[in-house]
């Protein structure tokens, strides 16, 4: 489970799938890097997006964040 911002509690797992969505890396999207480690995406590599606001992140990078908090 994971703290919510707005609320203070933390989010179900269901909070969770329903917030994101797993994609595949193409170069025709808008970013090119990770946010969380500033490592290059890969074409195809599995990345997770949010989204309420479209942010990608390599899913590796953000369950490890997850994980830490």
């Amino acid at each position: 489970n994971i703290p919510s911002q707005t609320t203070g509690r933390l989010l179900t797992n269901e909070e969770i799938a329903t917030s994101t969505r797993r994609l595949q890396y193409s170069s025709q999207m808008n970013e090119t890097r990770c946010p969380i480690s500033l490592d290059d995406f890969v074409e195809d590599e599995e990345i997770t997006q949010i989204v309420g606001c479209g942010h990608i992140f390599k899913t590796s990078n953000l369950c490890q964040l997850v994980i830490t908090l």
